[in-house]
């Protein structure tokens, strides 16, 4: 009775939504996927009203008119769902679990709400950006505001279970042939990583945003600013880093040079950051950097008549919106009352805990209202004093424990209107917007395992992504059965090492290439290794060349 119970649990989100993607939707050249990351629903209003706010009072967001509907979030076990499950769904079409990075997640017989296929549990997973490259021949790119192998761009092609295994997830992403990546990330490009952009072809540009602006060749480019994260927009320094606007500028001009067109994926990584700081200021103004970057892509689809784009948020993060517990009989007052000093705010909550952490503890009055406009009472002050030399742990539980980075936020806060139900991500259904030139865009309620369908019908891809996924990444021990099998365990290089009739095929993980008795063969994809299951999963056609 429980396995009946949850089939019919499972099919409920897809009968409810089903007729919302058009049957009928003709391939585009290019698609352009953008992810506000962790953007609840009230942040489209609460950051329309503080532009209006602050002077533009006319203002209105630039993806408002192709807003057409709404995305469930779920992943395979849960109502919520973090990164790399939400964007792993959207990418491949199999709903996801925490932690997983375009692969096949694992039964969860107690909590699951989606069947899944315990058979192909670890499988690495064709996205439809690689589909795009592989079966169209389509030019790749991604651009966002946080490491480029954060969990999110992650997805888009690279293949673990452990989205925390930053290291081997930046050399696939380096071994991925994506033409295009702008981002931060330094600290993950060691020499390793160096010589396998080297041999991709990349020109890897670190953080010279002079030569980021002016670069006008053909080929692969990386450009990275930061060793980690991007800063905030409204504490950018415009003379180190590029805005997204800008890069997702620059990697259009460049991509759009490719006759079969692109895929491209731009994601405004760190309002997710804020909002799980519950910081106001950085909430709505990365949001606003963010839309600038929808106003690119769409001027862009609409100019060339041959563009997909679809943006949606992967989940909501800390419910955040314009009206908290207390602030009572809002709808009696006005933008100054809601918004109080934000107008003044000149910095993130992120930049004023750097700020104010070294500083004395007589200059931190001064600071902050240099940076805030506030006055701070003596409870405010005493916060800050107590928390000082506090730091916050993971960048996801600013608000679980007393730190200064939190005692700042709260702070700006509360000297506006912005309430929260938390720090963490939230089950929310998320907005969609998308433009298509013949209008044949998703409505209504849709799933993001309907959404990733979508994505495939713009594309007009002949083969489902799971054929796709048998095709590029098959199971060695499958594919070599009867054969000796060895793994050479390595930390950064682990390989598989056939003995093909005495002739040697050696395979190593997360690079494009295999060794045949000596000769170097090229590959569509890197073979991936799986620590999960201890396989290598590579393309099929690597039996030509053993043959």
């Amino acid at each position: 009775m429980k396995r009946i119970l949850c089939i019919c649990v499972s099919l409920l989100p897809l009968v409810m939504s089903a007729g919302q993607i058009p049957e009928k939707v003709k391939p585009t050249k290019n698609l352009i996927i953008m992810v506000p990351d962790g953007v609840s629903t009230g942040v489209l209003s609460a950051a329309r009203w503080y532009q209006r706010y602050v002077g533009d009072k006319d203002f209105d967001l630039h993806m408002s008119d192709y807003i057409c509907g709404l995305v469930e979030t779920s992943s395979s076990n849960s109502p919520m769902s973090c990164s790399a499950a939400a964007m792993s769904t959207i990418m491949t079409g199999v709903s996801s679990k925490a932690g997983y990075i375009s692969a096949y997640p694992h039964l969860d017989p107690e909590q699951d709400i989606f069947e899944l296929d315990g058979a192909r549990t670890y499988q690495p997973l064709v996205t439809a950006m690689e589909a795009g490259r592989l079966e169209k021949g389509k030019s790749i790119g991604i651009v966002v505001t946080t490491k480029f192998y954060h969990a999110t761009p992650a997805c888009c092609v690279a293949h673990t279970d452990d989205r925390n295994d930053s290291r081997t997830i930046a050399y696939q992403m380096a071994s991925s042939k994506l033409d295009v990546v702008f981002g931060g990330g330094n600290k993950r490009i060691n020499d390793y990583a160096k010589e396998i952009l080297e041999d991709q072809g990349i020109e890897y540009i670190h953080e010279d945003v002079e030569a980021f602006r002016s670069y006008d060749r053909d080929g692969r480019v990386w450009a990275l600013f930061n060793e980690s994260d991007l800063s905030y927009d409204i504490d950018r320094d415009d003379t180190k880093e590029p805005s997204l606007e800008e890069m997702t500028i620059k990697a259009i001009e460049l991509l759009s040079r490719d006759k079969d067109g692109f895929v491209l994926m731009v994601e405004g990584s760190q309002v997710d950051f804020a909002a799980h700081a519950n910081d106001p200021i950085g909430i709505v103004t990365e949001f606003l950097a963010f839309d600038r970057a929808v106003g690119v892509a769409m001027d862009f689809a609409e100019k060339d008549g041959n563009t997909t784009v679809v943006v949606l948020p992967d989940h909501g993060t800390s419910g955040v919106n314009l009206g908290k517990y207390g602030y009572s009989k809002g709808y009696r007052k006005g933008l100054d009352k809601a918004y109080g000093d934000m107008k003044n705010f000149k910095a993130s909550a992120d930049k004023l805990t750097v700020l104010l952490r070294d500083c004395k503890v007589e200059d931190i009055r001064a600071i902050f209202r240099q940076w805030t406009g506030i006055e701070l009472s003596d409870k405010e002050y005493d916060s800050l004093v107590k928390n000082q030399g506090k730091k916050e742990g993971h960048y996801m539980e600013v608000v679980d424990s007393e730190n200064l980075f939190k005692a700042i936020a709260d702070i700006m806060s509360d000297h506006a209107a912005f309430g929260y139900s938390s720090g963490s991500h939230t089950g929310e259904d998320v907005f969609l917007a998308a433009y298509h030139p013949k209008d044949q865009v998703p409505r209504g309620l849709i799933s993001n395992v309907q959404l990733s369908s979508y994505l495939c019908k713009a594309l007009g891809l002949k083969k489902s992504l799971q054929e796709l996924s048998d095709e590029y990444f098959a199971d060695h021990t499958k594919l070599f059965a009867g054969k000796d099998c060895k793994i050479k365990e390595d930390k950064d290089r682990p390989e598989l090492i056939v003995d093909c009739e005495g002739k040697e095929l050696v395979i190593p993980a997360w690079r494009s290439y295999c060794m045949y008795d000596g000769k170097r063969y090229e590959l569509p994809v890197a073979p991936v290794y799986m620590k999960a299951d201890g396989k290598f999963y590579l393309p099929k056609e690597i039996l030509k060349i053993a043959e």
